[in-house]
């Protein structure tokens, strides 16, 4: 064996020769491993970061129906209530119409024309009423489109709060609507009434026994009986309405 120390320096040099390739091949797996992991740390920051802004998205979707649904169910609330209360007012007003052509409340010439008068402010505050049940409507139509306009395009509760609506319509705007026309009919009648006994009072009594008018001609009478045939005649058909 050799002691001589420049031997042993030139076996060094001649490993480290042989081990040169193994090191760049190891500097370059280091490097592409690590260009990999930053790559794959970058690509879940990403998907964290779309997931997160999908997860916003969302929870501010529901808030927007939330806020839309509160705003419809308040709207119909409020729709339904208000037309309760003009309904009631409606009513009342048409059973003291109902009333004022009675016998028994025409005793007197100055009931007659008290009457008469009555019932020409009745029949324009029912005609009001009429038209702020269907003027409530409509502007609630109004405000729905509205809720619907600010709901995405892609969102399916658009369509339940359409379909909704349009059951609500259909419950009560087309009920009114036929219910205002038959009652147009019936107004219109109870006023040729009055209009008949107001026109003639002079020539009407009021007799106690039968709880009847009696005008002085049996023409006047006659005709009065026809007016009245004709109220009971629609009458009895609104009672066969469903």
């Amino acid at each position: 064996m050799s002691n001589d120390p420049l031997s042993s320096v030139s076996i060094d040099k001649k490993a480290l020769h042989h081990l040169k390739p193994f090191i760049i091949f190891i500097s370059v797996c280091s490097v592409i491993i690590g260009a990999y992991l930053y790559y794959d740390h970058q690509e879940q920051a990403k998907k964290s970061q779309i997931q997160a802004q999908l997860q916003q998205e969302q929870k501010a979707k529901q808030a927007l129906q939330q806020r839309t649904a509160d705003k419809f169910e308040t709207l119909l609330n409020n729709l339904l209530a208000d037309i309760q209360k003009t309904a009631q007012h409606y009513k009342k007003n048409r059973q003291v119409l109902t009333e004022l052509i009675l016998p028994k409340n025409l005793k007197k010439t100055s009931f007659i024309e008290d009457n008469y008068a009555l019932m020409e402010r009745l029949i324009l505050n029912l005609n009001g009423d009429m038209d702020e049940i269907i003027a409530r409507f409509e502007k609630a139509d109004e405000n729905v489109k509205l809720f619907l306009g600010a709901i995405p395009e892609d969102s399916n509760y658009g369509d339940e709060i359409r379909e909704r609506w349009n059951k609500t319509q259909q419950d009560y705007v087309e009920n009114y609507l036929s219910f205002f026309k038959r009652e147009a009919v019936l107004l219109a009648q109870y006023r040729l009434i009055m209009q008949f006994i107001y026109n003639y009072r002079s020539r009407v009594t009021y007799e106690a026994n039968t709880n009847q008018l009696r005008f002085t001609t049996p023409q006047l009478n006659a005709q009065y009986k026809a007016l009245n045939n004709s109220l009971d005649e629609l009458m009895s058909n609104e009672a066969k309405k469903p």
